[in-house]
């Protein structure tokens, strides 16, 4: 092997590419697609499941949960888990005293902190309008427990948290790239948060955004001092004494950071402390507190990550990416050999005149090579470039990541080293074959005989093609079907024309909620022209979060869930009134009066609902309250499309003024698209109360969306990669066949010359085809019924196995596809000459 020849087999390979356009561009394409996905997939699979959060030493940070669960205690914020050795559900949240028993145990390595997420903040800016914000409460020791990297200034301190302290803030990158553009020092800026004065003190680095990724316990922008939760959160406050002192009230999160081993022990002492507390706060005895136990978790990945059914999506967008990279790798691999046999003959001669097998594997390899170099290059270049596009995409389907996802460069130099591997082999298969009788074989094969190669391989890597692609196909129409079936789910209400968005007034110094100023924003979003109609409720619908409380009715106590709402709810959310009215403005005074859907009428009350009474029953501060039901509205999803209409109690927001509500979201019927409606509403809150933001700004169609993401992304990735691998499988189909009809002319011309139909030459060659895909149906029919239970968790209105998506949407399709793949060759071969056919001979 000399660099001179090298450098003329690249050359008469580039020139041999070039002059077959059609051949070049599908192997590169396919290649280079199966490449960019697969690669991308798999990393935003590592970050879903293995990217920790940019601290110092995660791996030795934990939250201590507890449980089982004790009566009489209750809390807010608060995540639970079920503990996989014990069966039994946990609390991530402690009372403030239990915390302070906690902190006993710190020693040399040992280091605990505390924090727990609180409703959105109005921070206001030099003066300019009020930023909605989220934020946590964290004690003085949290930054130097958890030790996130600070980009400018430093974290909070133990000066810091204390209630006579001035407050501190220490916000995220984002939000100071956010509100100040990253140009202005936050340092030196003017700042209120709910209306009390503050000082940034320092900005986390970019890439931490707090304990959570987001989701339903969000990112955070601020951070201020536990300490000053009477001053921030002054609704949070019991009526009588303080969170800092009750016992009963679970609201902190503790986290420590251990070293290597000490896991074990430190659950055995704090067990031992939220026990002794218990008993020491009055709140059970000994015996019954001997259960209690404390369980650790780690928190280098952060709370509010849902790894069960992460993992199930991650298994699904993995064994799809991997497909369509398999699917590519045999597609080429189809090519080359195609291209190989119909070389045969080319490469006997070239044996035949000197040239040594070493030289032959030397040309596939560069021809093998220069393909597979270009569809890498092609593949990382598409990975890069659509990153971002991919991996919000993807995000989407599986739920919030830890940090960025960022391309895996292993992860890419493996997939590129997998495709190049099964690119060479099959490019050396052809010259591996030339043994000196096929190459004799070969010489005396007239072009367009019977005696011509057959290409076994290359249909049996065709059948394979289709047998994977029908699993795709099936999956993508069970998905598609699903949403069909979740956006045509008769709601309850039109969301067609409704515009949603939240504000939160802070608590007012007295612990009560300012109706008054809901009062006002509220007109003066009605007041904005080409608003029809305005109201607001306590939790949106369709947003997976509900509120619940215990009602008695005919002596007998039901959960129900319930909705805080506005005057005029229902007919700002399109919903049917069914016997009644609507809630009114005269309902904030006087008799109590509620609204209830036809599920709760039924459920509390065997007869007519209408004028009848309820009680709601007391808990904790909120004491007990008898209303009257003054209408009826239809059964509206309250949380999800896929769930329900719950038993829902509808009554007035200002029934809530000492119930400490977090916020309103506000229901805005208009004509006006929600983007061109967005300045004028944020100015009409600005007037109505300069110190308050509005935050979630989105139509309501946009909210529903958002919640059918998975199954959206499922469907867009399932639907790309069957169509992508049934294209590639149609294209191999034609080349085989056209290959086939080739070889196989001077056998036509025979049968048309000795009286054969066209419809019997037609047959012969839709036989080879219908053989093909009939090998690849055998096969992919029990893969798909196989595979059709792996997306149950996705699906709605269908069972895994549904016989109309796999008949109609995949076998024929395949069918339909695999019958027009040979078309073209069929047709020359009908109209072949029967003497052109036989002058080659």
């Amino acid at each position: 092997m000399t660099a001179h020849g090298l450098l003329t087999d690249i050359r008469h390979v580039i020139r041999r590419l070039v002059a077959s356009p059609s051949f070049s561009l599908v192997a590169v394409l396919s290649l280079g697609l199966g490449i960019g996905a697969n690669t991308a997939v798999v990393s935003v699979a590592r970050a879903a499941l293995f990217d920790t959060l940019p601290i110092e030493r995660p791996e030795e940070l934990s939250f201590v949960f507890w449980g089982p669960r004790v009566e009489g205690l209750g809390g807010m914020y608060s995540d639970g888990r079920l503990d996989p050795a014990t069966g039994k559900q946990l609390s991530s949240n402690i009372s403030f005293p239990a915390y302070q028993q906690l902190k006993q145990l710190e020693r040399s390595g040992v280091s605990l902190g505390a924090f727990t997420f609180m409703p959105r903040t109005n921070v206001v800016i030099a003066g300019r309008a009020a930023e909605g914000a989220t934020a946590i409460l964290a004690d003085g020791t949290f930054f130097n427990v958890v030790r996130p990297p600070m980009a400018i200034g430093r974290g909070l301190t133990s000066s810091d948290d204390r209630p006579d302290a001035p407050l501190a803030a220490v916000i995220s990158y984002a939000f100071w790239q956010r509100v100040f553009a990253g140009t202005v020092p936050p340092l030196d800026q003017p700042v209120t948060i709910n209306g009390v004065p503050a000082r940034i003190v320092g900005v986390t680095a970019r890439g931490f955004q707090g304990m959570s990724p987001g989701g339903f316990r969000p990112v955070t922008d601020i951070t201020v001092p536990l300490a000053l939760q009477p001053l921030i959160v002054p609704g949070w406050t019991p009526r009588q004494g303080s969170l800092f002192t009750d016992p009963h009230t679970l609201w902190v999160r503790a986290i420590v950071r251990l070293p290597e081993g000490g896991a074990a022990t430190f659950e055995q002492m704090a067990s031992a402390s939220l026990r002794a507390q218990l008993v020491a706060a009055g709140i059970t005895d000994a015996e019954d507190a001997a259960p209690t136990y404390a369980r650790l978790q780690a928190a280098g990945r952060g709370v509010n990550l849902d790894t069960a059914g992460m993992r199930t999506s991650i298994i699904i967008l993995a064994t799809v990416s991997a497909t369509m990279l398999v699917v590519a790798c045999l597609n080429l691999a189809g090519l080359l050999l195609a291209r190989g046999l119909a070389r045969q003959r080319e490469l006997s001669v070239r044996a035949a005149l000197g040239a040594s097998r070493g030289q032959l594997m030397q040309l596939a390899l560069v021809e093998s090579s220069l393909l597979a170099g270009a569809g890498g290059a092609l593949g990382i270049g598409l990975t890069f470039l659509t990153r971002d596009l991919l991996g919000r995409m993807l995000s989407d389907g599986i739920g919030p990541v830890v940090g960025e996802v960022a391309i895996d460069r292993r992860i890419l130099t493996v997939t590129v080293g997998f495709s190049v591997v099964a690119a060479l082999a099959a490019g050396l298969v052809p010259a591996l074959r030339l043994s000196s009788r096929r190459m004799h074989s070969s010489l005396s094969a007239r072009p367009g005989g019977t005696t011509a190669p057959r290409h076994r391989l290359g249909r049996a890597l065709l059948a394979v093609q289709i047998a994977i692609s029908l699993p795709l196909l099936t999956g993508a129409g069970l998905l598609l079907r699903t949403l069909h079936n979740l956006t045509h789910v008769e709601l309850g209400f039109r969301p067609e024309s409704l515009v949603t968005f939240r504000v939160e007034v802070p608590i007012q110094p007295d612990g009560t909620v300012a109706i008054p100023v809901y009062d006002r924003i509220l007109a003066a979003v009605r007041d904005v022209p080409g608003v029809r109609a305005a109201s607001m409720i306590e939790n949106p619908l369709i947003s997976g979060v509900q509120s619940s409380r215990t009602v008695v009715a005919g002596g007998v106590k039901q959960a129900i869930s319930t909705n805080a709402s506005g005057p005029g709810v229902f007919e700002a959310l399109g919903a049917r009134l069914v016997e009644g009215r609507d809630l009114e403005t005269r309902d904030a005074t006087g008799p109590e009066s509620v609204v209830l859907n036809e599920t709760a009428a039924r459920r509390l009350f065997q007869g007519p609902a209408l004028g009848r009474e309820l009680t709601i029953a007391a808990i904790g501060d909120r004491p007990q309250r008898v209303v009257r039901v003054v209408g009826i509205v239809a059964d509206m999803h309250y949380t999800s499309v896929r769930s329900t209409p719950p038993p829902t109690l509808f009554d007035h927001y200002a029934r809530h003024a000492r119930e400490s509500l977090t916020g309103l979201t506000f229901v805005v019927r208009s004509d006006q698209p929600a983007p061109l409606l967005e300045r004028p509403l944020r100015a009409a809150v600005a007037r109505a109360s300069p110190a308050t933001g509005i935050t979630a700004f989105r139509s309501q169609a946009a909210q529903i969306a958002q919640t059918l993401g998975r199954e959206r992304v499922f469907a867009r990735l399932l639907t790309l990669v069957g169509a992508f691998g049934l294209l590639l499988a149609a294209i191999g189909l034609q080349g085989i066949t056209a290959y086939s009809v080739a070889q196989r002319t001077s056998e036509i011309g025979v049968r048309l010359a000795l009286g054969a139909t066209p419809g019997r030459v037609l047959w012969m060659v839709l036989r080879q085809v219908a053989g093909i895909a009939l090998a690849g149906l055998a096969v992919g029919v029990p893969a798909a019924l196989a595979a059709g239970p792996l997306l149950r968790a996705l699906l709605f209105g269908l069972a895994p196995i549904d016989t109309p998506t796999l008949a109609i949407a995949a076998v024929t399709l395949l069918i339909a596809v695999s019958a027009l793949a040979c078309v073209v060759p069929a047709r020359r071969a009908v109209r072949a000459d029967p003497i052109a056919a036989l002058r080659r001979d």
